[in-house]
């Protein structure tokens, strides 16, 4: 266990001293973890609550020729090539792009841009949704159809205006903090 290393042998005055210092410096899913030592004034691992654990959870086998790394770097490399593959994922399957059908090198770098760019914009809508809990209501794509309902009106003489926005568009318009759809 990496906090076993942190602490050390750190002595306590009391199991009182020890569930201070679990409160204090461990998080919380750890202390079950871990159990007063009467004997030594320490504490050690709970094997049974462990191996409880390890028998329930899965495990990572990674083979690597990069012998000088830890292994909390390569993990940390697995994880981010993760979310790249899940990048790439949501460009293939969510922003329908099966090919890029172009006979020229300027078409491909051009759709690729755009594709990028789309990317991003995904990637930020998702961020927001995510954070306001709005996954258990709609997708992305029943959102932005939702939003795809709210028109820009220009015509000559006149100022443009938006339509009236209903109150399920004003509530999604107000999670992602655009106040006024004029400044679009």
């Amino acid at each position: 266990m990496a906090f076993e290393s942190k602490i050390g042998k750190t002595q306590f005055e009391d199991e009182e001293a020890f569930e201070t210092y679990l409160n204090r410096e461990i998080p919380n899913s750890y202390p079950k973890y871990l159990q007063y030592d009467d004997v030594d004034n320490t504490f050690a691992g709970n094997e049974t609550k462990i191996n409880e654990y390890l028998l329930k959870s899965g495990f990572y086998i990674l083979i690597t020729n990069k012998a000088h790394l830890l292994r909390e770097e390569i993990l940390s490399f697995y994880r981010d090539r993760d979310v790249i593959e899940k990048i790439f994922g949501t460009i293939k399957n969510e922003l329908n792009t099966n090919r890029l059908r172009s006979h020229s090198k300027t078409g491909v770098e051009g759709r690729l841009f755009v594709k990028f760019i789309e990317t991003i914009l995904y990637q930020q809508i998702t961020k927001v949704m995510r954070e306001n809990d709005m996954f258990k209501k709609y997708s992305v794509t029943e959102l932005l159809k939702e939003l795809l309902k709210i028109k820009r009106i220009a015509a000559p003489d006149i100022e443009p205006f938006t339509s009236e926005c209903s109150k399920t568009q004003k509530d999604i318009l107000a999670k992602f903090k655009i106040k006024n759809l004029t400044q679009l």
